[in-house]
């Protein structure tokens, strides 16, 4: 086992026997791998190199996930891209975070650091910090009074921050009204979540729009 100069193991290990991704989501999906996570975490942040690495399973389809000891997660762009576009999204990703942070009484993570392409990986990639807790899916709060509320306040209180004139424009699209997607579709910016919008099923017509009800 590697050894850095302050005599402090290196360690990278699985959670798993492989690596955390077992099945490709994109058909031209980038390749991370515990390995290469260390080795760019060394070279680019020494302060870290005695911090295990650890490869995170999850449901997510966007970003390869790493712990970096007890207190660190790596978020590693699963999608090949522009170095510079996908610098620029990470430093978006990181502005916003920070808005959140204390916006609500509900932790949320805090950007730490942006890495450079290496040991093989092409992109950018990002530093937050790890939040501990449980993953919805692995243990299902859908009977949970207080679960709801909590989810409800949190989503209120997110709403109130000024968005500055941006709109969210990524999965589910611009907000705006598609005629050619039946069913409901909500608004995607945060000034016009309590909108819906309800196409009448044929393409090509106008949508109503309907007023959801107003958080309370």
């Amino acid at each position: 086992m590697p050894v850095t100069a302050g005599g402090r193991k290196q360690i990278a290990v699985n959670d798993r026997a492989r690596d955390p991704f077992d099945v490709d989501m994109h058909a031209d999906q980038l390749a991370v791998s515990v390995a290469a996570v260390r080795q760019l975490v060394d070279e680019q942040f020494p302060g870290w190199r005695g911090l295990p690495i650890r490869g995170v399973a999850s449901q997510g389809t966007v970003n390869a996930l790493f712990r970096i000891g007890a207190k660190l997660l790596a978020r590693f762009p699963l999608e090949p891209g522009d170095v510079g576009a996908t610098r620029r999204l990470l430093e978006s990703e990181a502005q916003a975070a920070r808005e959140l942070l204390g916006r609500t009484r509900f932790p949320t993570p805090e950007p730490v650091a942006l890495g450079e392409p290496g040991a093989g990986y092409p992109l950018p990639w990002s530093v937050q910090t790890w939040l501990p807790g449980t993953v919805a899916t692995d243990e299902d709060p859908g009977e949970s009074v207080a679960f709801a509320h909590d989810l409800a306040e949190f989503i209120y209180g997110v709403r109130a921050i000024d968005t500055r004139g941006r709109a969210f424009s990524g999965r589910g699209g611009e907000a705006t009204c598609d005629p050619t997607t039946p069913g409901w579709k909500p608004a995607s910016s945060a000034a016009n979540t309590s909108w819906m919008f309800r196409n009448s099923g044929a393409p090509g017509q106008p949508c109503e729009c309907c007023r959801a009800p107003p958080a309370t």
